[in-house]
């Protein structure tokens, strides 16, 4: 449910929070001069290997994306292969001629979205969240035959009433649930994404906590309940990029996995760590 997968940039805006192929081309550019402000629609241009004023034309509606430039841009984005289909189709809705391709593109279209329902939470709330517990409690609700009450939080995550509490406030001041008529809670978003292309202090604690809570798992838990596999390899860095997109597809496909069950009991944490082992040499 939680995404928080950023200190360093992985890729663009996500591409399921837009319906309109020309947005989404809109809010990647915002992205990149917003990081880069030297970063322009030329330079985006020359990224695509298409012309400044082709970019403009489709980027304000008087030219379309022809499905040739729909895949080219897909590769250029670092786009996922589900990514790519949403971004295409999207590209052949807007061009399509007939009420039945278009009726037929729309389904399409919904369907890969399924389960997209994402908000995309800034550095600056998630500070606030950067406590492991908070997104715990979120997946609690999901939960069966349990009531998310203070008490019953802190029996389940091993944490205080008062933090449960505290928690549970700031998780509904920040929209990221709200009150049930029961007394419960209800989430207000499937999915939450955090991105940074910085370093950030609270994103490195909660990840911290969370490589923490693993290695106490190594202890408190049977293999059975739990999985630890490793690989150590070298690497060309050039690949860095090309992992980081594959890494967030598979933990795109395990989200879709898990939100397939009927009877869910437990909340799971997901890890996926690459990084360096050896010192960079001084040049």
């Amino acid at each position: 449910m939680l995404a928080p997968r950023g200190t360093v940039a992985y890729g663009p805006p996500m591409i399921f929070a837009h319906t309109n192929y020309r947005t989404y081309l809109k809010s990647v550019l915002a992205a990149r001069t917003a990081k880069n402000p030297g970063y322009s629609l030329r330079a985006m241009a020359r990224g695509f290997e298409v012309s400044p004023a082709l970019l403009s034309q489709i980027g304000n509606g008087r030219r379309n994306l022809t499905a040739l430039n729909a895949v080219r841009f897909s590769k250029k984005l670092n786009l996922s292969r589900r990514e790519t289909d949403y971004f295409c189709s999207l590209v052949q809705y807007e061009d399509a001629k007939n009420l039945e391709t278009k009726a037929l593109l729309l389904e399409k279209i919904n369907a890969l979205r399924v389960g997209r329902d994402i908000q995309n939470l800034s550095v600056e709330a998630f500070k606030a969240l950067s406590e492991w517990y908070h997104f715990a409690i979120v997946e609690c609700l999901g939960l069966k035959k349990f009531k998310p009450t203070p008490q019953n939080l802190s029996r389940r995550l091993g944490i205080s009433v008062l933090e449960a509490e505290t928690a549970l406030s700031r998780l509904v001041a920040l929209e990221i649930i709200a009150p049930r008529g029961d007394g419960g809670f209800r989430r207000t978003k499937k999915s939450l994404m955090v991105e940074s292309h910085d370093r950030s202090q609270a994103l490195q604690s909660y990840h911290r906590q969370l490589m923490e809570k693993a290695i106490t798992s190594l202890v408190t838990q049977t293999p059975q309940e739990r999985h630890m596999a490793t690989e150590t390899f070298s690497l060309d860095l050039d690949q860095i990029p090309e992992a980081q997109r594959r890494i967030n597809e598979f933990l795109d496909e395990m989200s879709a996995f898990f939100s397939k069950g009927e009877k869910p009991t437990e909340v799971y944490h997901l890890g996926v760590q690459l990084f360096r082992l050896t010192r960079k040499e001084s040049t």
